[in-house]
């Protein structure tokens, strides 16, 4: 009988030891957060066969009162980004406000390569020089993401950088992060009476 005790007590502690292994750490960014994570919908970009693809459904699951949320893992742990929906709730969007990144290039008049977000973040979060291209408070700066012409491969990298580039700001306000797409330029006025 205590051979048989014995092994239960050795079988529990293996099952316990087993089940406490290093587990990843779970961090949450964007709209997310301790109070409202149960709102989130995992969106797995490699699912999806383009940008406008994901895009629909995205603000497909914004219009079910969720939050579209995107896993970016990392070895030391899981960052669940939550993306926000820029033009919700009839609130007029400002175009200064948004810093555009398509095709992982940053678009401020001429494209900068993503070499420069760390200097890009920092101007569009304080603007220190009241620039055009860059938000006029840190309240309402946001990242807007287009993929026009490559896939979408290398977004997990880019919400990583952008991750790290807002936790370096050190501010109180979270990362708003929306996904755009392309707008093509207004047809050309004719000449036509």
């Amino acid at each position: 009988m205590k051979a048989l005790i014995h092994g239960i007590v050795v079988f529990s502690s293996f099952c316990l030891l087993s089940c406490t292994e290093k587990q990843d750490k779970v961090s949450y960014y964007g709209l997310l957060d301790d109070t409202n994570r149960d709102l989130a919908v995992i969106v797995n970009p490699e699912l999806f066969g383009s940008h406008l693809d994901m895009l629909d459904r995205v603000e497909e699951i914004a219009c079910h009162d969720s939050i579209p949320t995107v896993r970016v893992n990392s070895e030391e742990e899981v960052k669940l980004i939550g993306l926000t929906n820029r033009c919700m709730d009839g609130i007029v969007c400002m175009l200064s406000d948004v810093l555009k990144i398509q095709d992982d290039l940053i678009m401020l008049g001429e494209p900068i390569t993503l070499d420069s977000l760390s200097i890009c973040m920092s101007e569009h979060y304080f603007n220190p020089k009241k620039r055009p291209y860059f938000s006029d408070s840190p309240l309402t700066a946001s990242v807007s993401i287009v993929y026009d012409q490559n896939d979408l491969s290398n977004l997990d990298g880019l919400l990583e950088r952008l991750i790290e580039e807002h936790a370096a700001l050190d501010l109180d306000e979270p990362l708003k992060v929306h996904l755009d797409a392309v707008v093509p330029p207004p047809p050309s006025p004719s000449n036509e009476l």
